[in-house]
This record gives C-alpha cells, structure tokens and sequence, in this order.
C-alpha cells in the first residue's frame, strides 16, 4: 500500500486545495528589492501580489475574492495563478509574491526541509492564518465514545485509495488500535452502515455524504490526546471544531505572508481572511470549515501583521509577537 502520508495529500489537494507539484522547480529570484520591512505605516497603498492556484481551483477561486474584497484598504492585492501549493511557497521565499496559499503539509514540509523540498528550507514562510479546512468525518453508532474506541469494530471508507483509506489507516497505527477496515465505493459503504455491518463510517477530503446516502448518525468527539496522536502521524491535518461543535480534524490551507513583509501591509489582509465575509465564503463550497483557531497552525511561525490581526478578531496568538 502507498504511504498514508502520500495517499492523504494526493487525495485531500484535489479540487479545493492548493494542488501540489510533483517535481516543481524552484522559482527564479526576482531581482527587485523585497518589499518593505519597516514597521511604520506605509506612504501609499502598493500593489502585492498572491500566489493562488490553476484556475478553477478553490485556491484560485478564494485568492480572486480575497484581492477584490481587499478594494479600499491599505493594500492592494492582485492575484498570480500558480501551479499550486509547491510553486506558491518557491514564489514566496524568492520574494516574487508576497502573499500565497498553499496546504498546511506542504508548507511544513517546505519550512522544515522535508520531503521533495530536501535539502533546501525555505526559512521565509509566515503564516497569517487559515484560509480553510477540508473536515475528517468520523460517523460511529452508539457506544465508541472516542475514536480508540473503534479498536476491533468495523469502519468503512472509500473509495479505494482515497483520502478517506488513508486516513483510517493511519489513525489506526498511530493509536494503536486495529479496526476491521471495509474499503469499498461510497455507496456499497453507505448500505452496510444502514444495515448495521459497520460500526463507522469515515469521509475525508472533503467529502459530504452524497455518495453514501443517509448516515444517521452522529460525530464521534476526538479526545486531545488521539489528535496530538493522530497529527505527528498525518502533518497535514490539525485540530478542528467540526459541526455541532464537536472536537475533530480538518487538512488545512493557509495563508502566507513573506517574512519581512511590513506588518502595515500583512495586517488587513489578515484581517480579512479571518473575517470570512461572504464574499470569500461564497467562493467554496459550503462544507469547507471556517472560523478555525490558532491550532490550526500547529509549527509554523506567524507573521507580526498577524498579531493584531487575531487580536482585534478576539483570538490572541499564543505566542509572543516578535
């Protein structure tokens, strides 16, 4: 079987994420000056660019409402329509945007040196804070109370090689339990939970439940423990509050800023993601998440003009602003 790992980003990057780039180039270096690193109000409004998506992409979708809902403010943001999540973070380092979005996975990845980006760490990322989350749905029947509670039960997902399957999998290894995996279409899927062959179902990727029809049952709550648990496992997902208010996990996009990048002008582009007016909802599709906390950045290191920014919107970063 294909690494969890490499089953999760090529099934959860697929359509409303930030694609990756199998064997992406790293960008050419602008030869102009990185913009401004002071502190101070800048003079006049300039014109920054955002690393989006191809388009179609919810990427490039959300990045377009972003740039047009910015009209007004102390910056003006045009949108670059990318290849993805892998061009946007060379983009960034280089200095040719100034702003992209790009899958929290890859972004760790980029930051740390790991996978495809190894050796090479772009040490110039900064986060100023989730743009969406694709939700991980854990439907269980009455009795698990949390998800190690699904030791020997029986669980289906698909489709086959699907985030979903992946997913299952490694949540098994990594709170050791061993659950009877069923991996079959959605809509095979669907039957036997109704039937009462399957103790759970489980949808990642951002997927409802059209495909396996009615699943009547609820969320079952993940424990904080069995999230640290689950995400050294699978870094591309961090906690979330999914519907109903229930503790789970969602793969998350995020929003990025050059470090260096005056926090006059990261600011109210910060300000905005976070707000989530309906412009930028109306951009994606109605089960991405929204409104997620600062978990939802669980390495990264946040740009200064995020710092006032969660503030006014009443989450205070836990760190310290540098």
């Amino acid at each position: 079987m294909a690494e969890p790992i490499t089953i999760l980003r090529r099934a959860l990057l697929v359509g409303l994420a930030a694609p990756a780039v199998a064997r992406a180039q790293p960008a050419v270096p602008s030869s102009a000056p990185p913009a401004s690193v002071s502190s101070a109000p800048p003079a006049a409004t300039p014109l920054l660019r955002l690393g989006t998506g191809p388009r179609g992409s919810g990427a490039e979708r959300y990045g377009a409402a972003l740039c047009e809902a910015l009209q007004g403010a102390a910056v003006r943001l045009a949108p670059r329509h990318t290849l993805g999540s892998v061009e946007n973070l060379y983009l960034l380092e280089s200095g040719q945007v100034q702003f992209a979005i790009a899958g929290l996975e890859l972004a760790l990845a980029a930051f740390n040196g790991s996978g495809g980006f190894a050796p090479r760490r772009l040490r110039r990322l900064r986060v100023l804070g989730p743009v969406y989350g694709l939700p991980v749905l854990l439907h269980a029947r009455p009795g698990p109370t949390s998800w190690r509670g699904l030791n020997r039960k029986r669980l289906g997902c698909g489709p086959a090689g699907g985030a979903a399957e992946g997913v299952a999998r490694a949540l098994a290894e990594a709170l050791g339990i061993a659950p009877e995996v069923m991996v079959d279409s959605p809509d095979v899927v669907g039957e036997a939970f109704r039937a009462g062959r399957l103790d759970a179902v489980l949808l990642a990727g951002g997927q409802d439940a059209a495909g396996f029809g009615p699943l009547d049952a609820p969320l079952l709550p993940l424990a904080e423990d069995e999230a640290s648990a689950v995400v050294a496992a699978l870094p591309g997902l961090a906690p979330a509050r999914l519907p109903g208010d229930i503790p789970g996990l969602a793969a998350w996009t995020l929003l990025l800023a050059q470090a260096g990048l005056t926090a006059a002008w990261a600011e109210p582009v910060a300000a905005l993601a976070l707000a989530w007016p309906p412009a930028l909802r109306a951009a994606l599709p109605p089960a991405v998440l929204a409104g997620a906390g600062p978990q939802a950045n669980p390495a990264l290191p946040w740009h200064p003009g995020a710092f006032p920014a969660w503030a006014a919107a009443g989450m205070p970063l836990p760190q310290a602003a540098p």
